[in-house]
């Protein structure tokens, strides 16, 4: 939870209400977020926390009626190595 301490409040604030939305827990996000991270860094690129939780609640969302519903890092994982992120960037 370390890094929700970081964000700005408001920031902050959009995460939570991402996080009641869907059945995983903070440490699934947690671990997801620093996978799609390494996986963005990796790949030399950059995202914007607004484009990384909308990534991410995709990616949840997508899972959200299966069952049972499989760990969001494998998820995440999965969607980067099928579709990347469009919205990163190269870092400059």
């Amino acid at each position: 939870m370390d890094w929700l301490t970081t964000l700005d409040k408001i920031e902050a604030k959009k995460w939570e209400d991402v996080f009641i939305n869907y059945s995983f827990d903070l440490e699934e996000w947690t671990v997801a977020r620093e996978t799609l991270l390494a996986l963005i860094d990796k790949d030399k690129k950059i995202a914007s926390e607004l484009h990384i939780r909308s990534y991410m609640t995709c990616c949840a969302e997508s899972v959200s009626t299966t069952h049972p519903i499989p760990d969001l890092v494998e998820v995440i994982s999965e969607f980067y190595g099928r579709f990347g992120m469009d919205n990163a960037k190269s870092r400059r």
